[in-house]
């Protein structure tokens, strides 16, 4: 969702250049998560430089930080448009 409203507010120049996911459950207690799959290869398509660190709760309350190409290592390419000459 906050993909999605980036882009709607900046329009097809919207680029992620680093960030954070945070889940907590019903009580509040901050859940250990990741960004699902969707969203790993929505950040690859939008990433400025094809790099960005992404931070996220982890076991024991500890906060991890990897690099999108951990989390997503064989990525979806989108093929170039073919122009008509």
């Amino acid at each position: 969702s906050a993909i999605a409203a980036g882009v709607q507010a900046e329009g097809a120049a919207f680029r992620i250049a680093e960030i954070a996911v945070w889940a907590t459950d019903r009580k509040g207690a901050v859940l250990a998560a990741s960004p699902c799959g969707g969203c790993r290869q929505r950040i690859h398509e939008l990433a400025v430089d094809g790099r960005v660190p992404i931070h996220f709760p982890w076991q024991g309350g500890d906060v991890r930080t990897a690099a999108l190409e951990e989390l997503l290592p064989y990525a979806f390419f989108l093929p170039s448009p073919r122009r008509n000459a």
